[in-house]
């Protein structure tokens, strides 16, 4: 819950009370979701209800009702997937907040300039652009 709060002040500039949304494995989400039917939903296009015994790790990407918009991604071998199933590994849960680059009232980020203005413009410490980390100072 602290990350979806300082990424509400810090990013989106927006009340705290603003729900991000998960991105999970496929083979996660029925375990999670309660009415999730097993087709992957990449594109975020639907709305599931967690699980009420997965809900207290989830905190972060749900909506106060416990619904949430997830991301569902399945079997391909992109490094986003590559991600989850490390922190799946880590964790034991292949979930990530997932949240657009863009400033509260901002149209989305489209390029790397775009991206890298928003980060100048921004509370956020790191970002990762293609590949390569990039990293601010902390103020003295």
């Amino acid at each position: 819950v602290a990350i979806k709060d300082a990424l509400n002040l810090k990013l989106k500039r927006r009340v705290w009370y603003q729900p991000f949304c998960p991105t999970m494995l496929a083979e996660d989400a029925a375990a999670m979701l309660a009415d999730y039917d097993g087709a992957p939903n990449p594109f975020m296009t639907c709305a599931y209800r967690t699980r009420p015994e997965h809900r207290d790790k989830l905190h972060g990407v749900i909506n106060v009702d416990g619904s949430c918009r997830p991301q569902i991604l399945s079997g391909k071998d992109d490094p986003y997937t590559g991600l989850l199933k490390a922190v799946k590994r880590k964790t034991g849960l292949g979930v990530l907040l997932n949240t657009s680059l863009n400033l509260h009232g901002e149209p989305l980020v489209c390029s790397p300039r775009d991206a890298l203005r928003t980060f100048a413009e921004t509370d956020v410490r790191y970002m990762v652009l293609e590949g390569l980390l990039i990293t601010k100072e902390q103020p003295a």
